[in-house]
């Protein structure tokens, strides 16, 4: 799959700011265009449309309160223009009126302000897990990838710590699995190089996320029977932990 197209709504240019920072940190992602106003976002998109036949966004990023009406009101209008694209909210509104509307309108996530990098980098990088799903060819095997695709938890699936996310839960799984896989083929290029476990760092830097974070997700992936831990020999400085998918482990 080419980058995530990822198009923000904001009209404070600071915030703006701020999320283009967090996009450019995000791996698979692409910044295309920052809209300060309702006019001005349909104004990008309708003139794509009439150039290209095709929007240039995969995900809008929307703030409700615009200085010239309501972020949905863009949303509405790229629903009936026939856009399928992924919505996330990015705002201070929590009107449950306002919250229906965006569920109808197929808001894939509603995050409030204000929130860290790892909460947008786990909606934003959820949303692009959803759309490798959905663009592979075929059936959906059974009802726990049906699950995951909906965002639903597993009823097989346990509970997870405060502050772990399931998306973000399943980056970490697919970036350490893809590592491990690659071991020996030559193509992995972080990690051991005999058997493709990553470290903290080395995790965070593929998923986005910081090295806190990353090491509490792969710690959670050790207590679940899903990865294994142990040290890595041969590096200079302290001593480091790397971890590895753990074969056959509970899912």
């Amino acid at each position: 799959m080419s980058a995530l197209r990822v198009m923000i709504l904001e009209d404070d240019p600071v915030t703006a700011s701020v999320y283009e920072e967090y996009l450019r940190r995000l791996p698979g992602v692409k910044h295309v265009h920052t809209a300060g106003t309702r006019k001005a976002a349909l104004l990008y998109l309708v003139g794509r449309w009439r150039v290209y036949a095709d929007f240039g966004v995969d995900l809008l990023l929307v703030d409700m309160n615009l200085p010239d009406g309501h972020g949905l009101d863009v949303l509405r209008h790229l629903r009936s223009a026939g856009w399928a694209g992924g919505a996330v909210a990015l705002t201070a509104a929590s009107d449950r009126q306002v919250v229906r509307a965006a569920v109808a309108l197929g808001m894939t996530h509603y995050l409030l302000k204000p929130f860290t990098f790892d909460e947008f980098a786990a909606r934003v990088g959820g949303y692009r897990e959803l759309s490798l799903r959905l663009g592979e060819r075929g059936e959906v095997p059974d009802q726990e990838q049906l699950d995951r695709i909906f965002n639903h938890d597993s009823p097989r699936g346990t509970e997870l710590p405060k502050g772990l996310t399931a998306e973000t839960l399943t980056r970490v799984a697919d970036a350490l699995a893809a590592s491990t896989g690659s071991a020996g083929t030559g193509s992995a290029s972080t990690g051991s190089a005999s058997t493709g476990a990553l470290s903290a760092t080395e995790l965070g830097q593929l998923t986005g996320l910081s090295r806190v974070t990353a090491r509490r997700y792969l710690e959670h992936l050790v207590e679940t029977g899903r990865a294994s831990r142990a040290p890595r020999h041969g590096t200079p400085g302290r001593p480091e932990v790397e971890y590895s998918t753990r074969q056959g482990g509970s899912r």
